[in-house]
C-alpha cells in the first residue's frame, strides 16, 4: 500500500482531497497533510525515521542471512535451537548488531546491520563460512546460507530477504560457502536454474506478444531488478533483454516460414509494435532482414 502527503496551502482543499478520492481502493492511504513544501519535506523526513525502525531498532545498512537446517526431523530430539541461534549471534557480533531474528523449525532469518565496506562484505561472508563449518562439525545434520546484496531501509528488506532465499536456494548443503561461491561460478555450465529464473523463463516463452521489462519480472519474483538481472546472466549466460529478444525472433521465423503474414502483422504477434523497429532487431540477431529470410526460407 502506498502512502500519501497531500499538500496544498488552503485547509479546505486538503480535506477535500483526503474525503473525496478512494484511497483505499487506489491501494493508497493519506498518512498526512502539509500546507507548503517546507512542511512536506519535514513531514516527509519524520516518515522516514518511523519506517527505520523494525522490532525497536534502527534499520539503516545491513545483509539478511537465511539458515537451513536438513534433516532436522530426524535430529529434533537432539536440536538445540537456541544454542544454534546463540553461536550466530556470537559469530557475528564483531561485524555489526543483530537487528532480528526469526527461528522456525528448520529455517533461521537474521539481519546483520553494518556499515558497508569491501573489508566488512568479505568478512561477513568469511564468517558465514565459519558459522556453516562450526555447526556441521558439532550436529548430524547439514546447514547451508543464503545471504542478500547490501540493503538499507525497510522498504528494501523484502527484496533483501527474497534475494537471501534465492542464493539460499542455489546452494547445496554438502559444501561450504566458499565452495558454493566458486560452483555459482560455473552455473553456465551446469545448467543449474533457480525458481525465479524459471518462473522468468516460463512467462517470458508464454507473454513474448506482450510488453515484458526487467522490472516487471522482478516483481513479479518479488526480488530486485538489480538482482535478478545479475542472476539471469549468470544462470542463462544471456542478459535479459538479449534473451527476449531471441525469443521473439524465434517465433518471428516461424511466422515467416507460414507465409500468410505481413511484416508488421509479424513484428506484432511478436511483441515489436514498430515494423522498422522489428526489422532492426531481426537483422540485429540473424544476420538478415525478414524479407531475405523469407526469401531463403520459402
Amino acid at each position: 500500500m502506498y502512502k500519501i502527503l497531500i499538500i496544498d496551502d488552503e485547509a479546505i482543499i486538503r480535506r477535500g482531497l483526503k474525503n473525496i478520492i478512494d484511497w483505499e481502493g487506489l491501494d493508497c492511504v493519506v498518512c498526512d497533510e502539509a500546507g507548503n513544501g517546507v512542511e512536506a519535506v519535514e513531514k516527509i523526513n519524520e516518515e522516514k525515521e518511523k519506517e527505520r525502525s523494525i522490532c525497536g531498532l534502527e534499520i539503516k545498512g545491513y545483509r539478511v542471512i537465511t539458515v537451513r537446517i536438513f534433516n532436522v526431523y530426524n535430529d529434533l530430539k537432539n536440536f538445540r535451537i537456541q544454542g544454534i541461534s546463540e553461536l550466530f549471534k556470537e559469530s557475528f557480533e564483531s561485524i555489526g548488531s543483530i537487528l532480528c531474528s526469526e527461528v522456525s523449525r528448520d529455517k533461521f532469518v537474521y539481519i546483520v546491520q553494518y556499515d558497508e565496506s569491501k573489508d566488512k562484505n568479505i568478512e561477513i561472508e568469511k564468517k558465514l563460512d565459519e558459522f556453516i563449518k562450526q555447526v556441521n562439525e558439532y550436529y548430524s545434520f547439514k546447514i547451508y546460507a543464503g545471504i542478500s546484496e547490501y540493503g538499507s531501509g525497510l522498504f528494501e528488506l523484502n527484496s533483501r530477504l527474497n534475494e537471501s532465499l534465492m542464493d539460499l536456494n542455489l546452494k547445496k548443503s554438502d559444501i561450504g560457502y566458499k565452495d558454493i561461491k566458486e560452483e555459482k561460478k560455473d552455473m553456465k555450465e551446469s545448467k543449474v536454474i533457480s525458481l525465479s529464473i524459471r518462473k522468468t523463463l516460463d512467462y517470458i516463452n508464454e507473454h513474448y506478444n506482450q510488453n515484458i521489462t526487467l522490472n516487471d519480472m522482478a516483481e513479479y519474483n518479488g526480488i530486485s531488478p538489480y538482482y535478478l538481472s545479475r542472476l539471469f546472466t549468470k544462470e542463462t549466460g544471456k542478459n535479459f533483454v538479449d534473451y527476449v529478444n531471441e525469443v521473439r525472433i524465434k517465433k518471428a521465423k516461424e511466422l515467416l516460414r507460414e507465409d500468410n503474414y505481413k511484416y508488421y502483422e509479424i513484428a506484432e504477434m511478436v511483441g515489436i509494435n514498430d515494423s522498422h523497429y522489428f526489422s532492426k532487431i531481426f537483422k540485429k540477431y540473424t544476420g538478415i532482414t525478414p524479407s531475405e529470410y523469407k526469401r531463403e526460407k520459402c
